[in-house]
């Protein structure tokens, strides 16, 4: 697992106001699901297979708690009846797991690298490299925050689940699913940190934990002046460097033994 986590960045739009916070309130923003650039990502499918038994057993279930959500009361025969007929009638294959969509949808996603000079990383995240990248270290990150990174691991398999499974299913296996890319994004490097009910939604990190703040090589005057001010400001004082071109190669190379 790396000891250096990097977290590249625009400074276009509403994403300059985020990346201030990052570093001048500690903060780390998690995204929804919905809002990550890849369409499949974190969109598992369901897998409708199951006996009738199952089906039955699980369809029991959903319709007591659809019953104690509205204050009804029904019996054990009358949900047996309601499920048995929902099979007979093979109602419950068209059944296309929306709620569990609304589950998946509100953990939080905070995405980084372990890679720094990915030259793909500083196009497609840090707007071709007018943009920077955060450096943090989760080892002195004593609220805990940053050390609950997770690995994202890159498979041609599409991540699935049984309908029927997801009563018995826990947090942990749902974390686990939302940690699945296709193998084209492998590229990446990716670890992220994912926070159930987190979507949306920004949480501190401890300051000493941002380590150094890189400027991309096409950064202008203005925004490295103001970057430079938010480090400068901030508590544990990260060093700021600069991300550099390497012409005649393709490369990208950060002078760590120079800074602002």
């Amino acid at each position: 697992m790396p000891e250096l986590l990097f977290r590249f960045r625009s400074l276009r739009g509403d994403a300059r106001k985020y990346v201030e916070r990052s570093i001048t309130n500690n903060e780390l923003f998690f995204a929804a699901p919905d809002d990550l650039n890849d369409p499949y990502d974190c969109q598992i499918a369901l897998d409708m297979s199951g006996t009738d038994l199952e089906w039955r057993t699980h369809l029991k279930n959903s319709l007591k708690q659809a019953a104690s959500r509205s204050g009804r009361r029904t019996s054990f025969m009358d949900r047996h009846r309601a499920a048995s007929k929902l099979i007979l009638d093979k109602r419950h294959i068209g059944l296309d797991g929306g709620e569990f969509r609304k589950v998946t949808n509100s953990f939080g996603i905070a995405c980084f690298s372990g890679l720094i000079d990915n030259q793909l990383m500083w196009s497609h995240y840090a707007d071709n490299h007018r943009g920077i990248c955060l450096m943090y270290m989760p080892s002195r990150d004593s609220s805990g925050l940053l050390s609950a990174f997770h690995e994202v691991h890159y498979s041609n398999d599409y991540p699935k689940i049984r309908l029927v499974d997801l009563p018995k299913i826990g947090p942990s296996v749902v974390e686990s699913l939302l940690l699945t890319k296709s193998k084209e994004w492998q590229y990446e490097f990716e670890y992220r940190i994912i926070k159930p009910y987190g979507a949306r939604k920004s949480f501190n990190y401890h300051p000493n934990a941002l380590a150094a703040v890189i400027l991309g090589a096409r950064i202008s005057q203005d925004d490295e002046k103001e970057v430079v001010s938010w480090a400068r400001a901030h508590p544990s004082k990260p060093l700021v460097h600069r991300a550099e071109l390497q012409f005649g190669k393709f490369g990208v190379e950060i002078d760590f033994k120079k800074s602002f």
